[in-house]
Order: structure tokens, then C-alpha cells, then sequence
């Protein structure tokens, strides 16, 4: 499925209604999720951390945790934009999820590659999860993992 990039003026009006959600909408409603993700420097090592905004479609399918972190998984994300923890933009374009980075470092090691371990988050594009979406299962099951708010995703340990 071909999606479109949603307008700065959507993200806008998603981002003020953001502020006041406590919970994952039903499907029918788009919204605005925040992940935390590695920045790599040249060679593939952690650099430092950023937060993405992600744009979550109406039509995606999603599944809200049960812990105190407003934790979510969702079947399809836009990445919007790439911040500091500070709040201030990035100039990165490409980001590791924690558990990619974490597969990867060990895997160099041994010189095997997994699915996950080939997962990028990239600002300006459409992600959707490497494996299929099982919106039943528990908030660690797969998905594209994010939180509800900004507060949540910048105290994700990574």
C-alpha cells in the first residue's frame, strides 16, 4: 500500500491534540507517537539518542500496553522529525532502534545477521514492522514500538 505524507498542518493539530491523550485511540483516529532510537556515528557504533515524532495512520492497527510508560505498538508509522532529548533539531536521518543496536553490536561478533538487526528508522518515510502485527498479543509482541508521550519516550532506558 502506497501512503502519502502527511501534512505539516495535520501533524500540527495532532501534535496540540497529543497533549491530551492518555491512551492509544481506536482505529478510525490518526495520532501522534513518540520512540526513542539510537544515533550511529560513521562506523555503526552509539553515538548518543534521539526522539522521533511519528505520524500514526487512522487505518493502522494498534495495541496499547498496560505499564505506567503509555508504552504502544502500532502495524504503521511516518517518521516526522528527529530531535535532541533537549528538544532541538538533528540534522541525522537514519536511527537504530535500542534492540537493533543491541542485536547488531553482538552480532558483529559473530558475523551472522538477523531481520531486526536491518531495521532502520528514517526521518521522511513509512515504516511498518518486520513481522506481522499481532494487535491480541501483550505491548512486547510485534509492532513498531513507540509511547504516547514525549515524557515516556525520553525516560526509555536504551
Amino acid at each position: 500500500m502506497t501512503r502519502k505524507k502527511p501534512s505539516s498542518a495535520l501533524i500540527k493539530k495532532l501534535l496540540k491534540e497529543n497533549e491530551r491523550m492518555a491512551r492509544v485511540p481506536q482505529v478510525g483516529k490518526d495520532f501522534i507517537a513518540f520512540k526513542k532510537v539510537i544515533v550511529p556515528d560513521q562506523n555503526g557504533r552509539r553515538k548518543n539518542v534521539a526522539i522521533l515524532t511519528l505520524y500514526v495512520p487512522a487505518d493502522a492497527k494498534r495495541r496499547n500496553g498496560n505499564s505506567r510508560h503509555d508504552k504502544l505498538r502500532v502495524s504503521a508509522a511516518f517518521v516526522v522529525k528527529a530531535e535532541s532529548r533537549s528538544g532541538n533539531p538533528i540534522s541525522e536521518k537514519e536511527f537504530f532502534p535500542g534492540h537493533t543496536y543491541n542485536i547488531i553490536y553482538s552480532q558483529l561478533n559473530k558475523k551472522k545477521k538477523s531481520a531486526e538487526g536491518k531495521f532502520r528508522w528514517v526521518v521522511g518515510k513509512w515504516h511498518k514492522p518486520a513481522y506481522k502485527f499481532a494487535a491480541a498479543a501483550g505491548q512486547c509482541s510485534h509492532g513498531l514500538h513507540a509511547f504516547i508521550s514525549k515524557a515516556s519516550a525520553k525516560k526509555y532506558y536504551l
